[in-house]
């Protein structure tokens, strides 16, 4: 969740319990639970906004309607009362966020804010990676894939790192792949191996040796001729 937009939450909280708190002119401090409390209070008010009509059905145990877009995720009112999604990982080993993670209207701005928080904390590591992070937080979007396609497409960090790789040009060719003569004229030469090779003596004994192989490749018509060499010249 965007940190500025949170914050500005939990200041209007502590605001709100100093104005309760009439006796005292003491400020509560901060803390991760009205942090959590915040971000709660910001998702359920975009909620409210774009679904309403689906959380009305789902509080009075009625049936979404069928041209409802959000009626194959299968969403329920958890116990904060804020609409997430179903499925089949109940008996998962990962947390409840993972299994059921909240519902986000991808045409809300907030969606917008939620994935340049996302994509700076992961720093620019590709669409995958950003919609894991925030899927691993438990927050599922509608239309995520497109929306950070988007925002990568607007983020200079991103475009610098996944622009075309540049093209070197190639320099003339040299005369001697260019001037007609007899093969093997111009010789390019490379060496490869070793292999090891068995070898018999005449009294019936054995060992091994080490071979290795000449390539020399004709400069004018590419032939290849490969020569066995029995010492390696360094």
């Amino acid at each position: 969740m965007e940190s500025s937009n949170v914050g500005a939450i939990v200041f209007l909280k502590l605001f709100v319990r100093r104005l309760k708190r009439s006796d005292t002119f003491q400020i509560p401090e901060k803390s991760v639970s009205l942090h959590l409390e915040s971000e709660k209070y910001i998702v359920g008010t975009v909620q409210r906004k774009t679904y309403a009509p689906e959380i009305f059905c789902l509080e009075q145990n009625l049936p979404l309607s069928k041209s409802s877009h959000i009626l194959s995720l299968d969403p329920f009112l958890d116990y904060n009362h804020l609409l997430s999604i179903g499925g089949r990982l109940k008996h998962a080993n990962i947390t409840l966020p993972e299994k059921h993670p909240l519902l986000i209207p991808g045409k809300h701005h907030i969606a917008k804010l939620m994935i340049s928080q996302v994509h700076k904390d992961i720093q620019p590591q590709g669409r995958h990676l950003t919609e894991g992070a925030l899927r691993a937080a438990g927050y599922w979007m509608t239309g995520a894939k497109r929306l950070i396609a988007l925002h990568m497409h607007n983020c200079v960090p991103c475009r610098k790192l996944r622009r075309p790789l540049e093209l070197q040009k190639m320099s003339d060719l040299p005369p001697d792949r260019l001037e007609p003569c007899p093969p093997f004229s111009n010789v390019g030469v490379d060496v490869f191996g070793p292999w090891n090779i068995m070898t018999r003596g005449s009294r019936g004994g054995s060992g091994q040796l080490k071979r290795w192989g000449v390539m020399f490749s004709c400069l004018t018509t590419r032939a290849g001729h490969i020569e066995l060499k029995c010492h390696y010249l360094h």
